[in-house]
């Protein structure tokens, strides 16, 4: 019995470690995406059969070898030896089921995609070109006015903007932006994206600003940076967009990014 309890010991925590190292993945991908855990678990290959055998693992298994050790059977047939086999070869054929899918989909081509797209520098440039997109859609039917100085302007940055084109609803394909960011420096590649998309977004409201009211342009676009960033479901990216943006847009959403003495110097000030 002791033996069998020392057994069961290791193998629980094995289990445990197993299931805290996946807990602590679906973490980071759900800072990320900001979405409910559960509603991710089928994104990715194996993981359906990966949660149905740990599952049994955790709820059969670990109880009927408890129950095992603790009230010992006779080798004769009975039901519950039937069940029990069924529920281990049931859990470990799940399991066995999700790491070959896995292995089989490592390499390949969807998944690489996805791991990109699960970088800081590509959900930033993602999530401002989706601000900038939503702030044309906001002015139209101005935004057209602008497409001469946007398009001038793409044209000007082509190391982050080869490839983007202005849509027939003058908002911009970004989607090239993904393939071009590895052109710039990985150190700096953050707030250069930031920099070059905030030039562009100021812009575009200073034209908007010049027909309608600089005031009525700041709170049209403090609108739809809540609207995106609800949207994004205030990704961490959005700290970076905010901190990138000119002093005179969204100036009370920057202040709280300050650190207490710089924020306390700057009430003073006004």
């Amino acid at each position: 019995t002791r033996l069998r309890l020392a057994v069961f010991s290791v193998w629980t925590g094995a289990l445990f470690v197993l299931v805290y190292g996946d807990l602590l993945i679906g973490k980071s991908i759900q800072r990320t995406y900001n979405r409910p855990l559960l509603k991710m678990v089928g994104w990715y290959p194996g993981s359906i059969h990966n949660l149905i055998g740990i599952s049994l693992l955790v709820f059969g298994g670990i109880p009927m070898y408890l129950l095992d050790i603790l009230r010992p059977t006779s080798g004769q047939f009975s039901w519950y030896w039937v069940s029990k086999i069924a529920i281990w070869a049931f859990c470990f054929a799940n399991l066995a089921f999700a790491v070959r899918i896995q292995s089989l989909s490592g390499l390949g081509r969807s998944e690489q995609e996805e791991a990109i797209l699960l970088r800081d520098d590509v959900l930033t440039a993602r999530a401002y070109g989706a601000l900038i997109n939503a702030f044309l859609v906001a002015i139209k039917p101005f935004a057209r006015a602008t497409s001469e100085y946007v398009l001038a302007y793409l044209e000007h940055n082509p190391i982050l903007f080869e490839g983007c084109k202005i849509r027939q609803d003058a908002t911009i394909d970004f989607e090239a932006v993904v393939r071009n960011l590895e052109r710039m420096d990985k150190k700096h590649r953050i707030q250069d994206i930031c920099t070059i998309f905030s030039a562009l977004a100021s812009k575009i409201i200073h034209l908007y600003g010049a027909v309608a009211s600089p005031k009525y342009a700041d709170q049209v676009f403090a609108k739809v940076y809540a609207v995106t960033r609800e949207a994004f479901r205030g990704s961490p990216m959005f700290f970076y967009i905010l901190r990138s943006l000119p002093e005179n847009i969204l100036s009370e959403e920057r202040l709280a990014l300050l650190p207490r003495e710089e924020l306390e110097a700057r009430v003073q000030e006004r």
